[in-house]
């Protein structure tokens, strides 16, 4: 704020000055996260609560983080099967999901195959609705 107030003196306006160019979006959110982190760390050393505190803690934590690939926290209702499943679920979405991108990124003839295929099932549908309610109105006529 003070150096747009600077700039708006000298008669330009409050771009952001060529000697300091603005950083990228992404380095941004990297240093961001170092200092939350750093923070952290400090807040840790500083506490007063001896089983909680200092160097120990961040020992204990970095540990954990190597034991489990990386920072993910452990969540009791993710062990075997449940994380299995989970796991085979999102592979499945991100498969399917390719597949569309494929299929969107080439027109043409595959393109108009799928338009076909869409309209077909949408009429399968139609008749299959149909001859359900069809059948129904057989049945009532049939009762007394």
């Amino acid at each position: 704020l003070f150096l747009q107030e600077e700039g708006a003196k000298s008669g330009s306006t409050g771009k952001q000055s060529k000697s300091r160019p603005q950083k990228p979006k992404r380095t941004m959110r990297r240093k961001a996260k170092k200092r939350k982190r750093r923070r952290w760390k400090r807040r840790q050393r500083r506490s007063s609560n001896p089983g909680k505190n200092k160097r120990q803690q961040i020992r204990i934590v970095r540990k954990r983080k190597k034991e489990n690939g990386k920072g993910k926290k452990r969540k009791k209702w993710r062990r075997g099967d449940e994380k299995r499943r989970r796991v085979r679920q999102k592979n499945r979405k991100r498969a399917a999901r390719n597949r569309r991108k494929k299929e969107r990124k080439t027109k043409g003839v595959r393109k108009k195959k799928r338009k076909k295929e869409n309209l077909e099932t949408k009429q399968k549908v139609r008749r299959k609705t149909k001859r359900k309610v069809s059948a129904w109105k057989w049945i009532f006529a049939k009762l007394p």
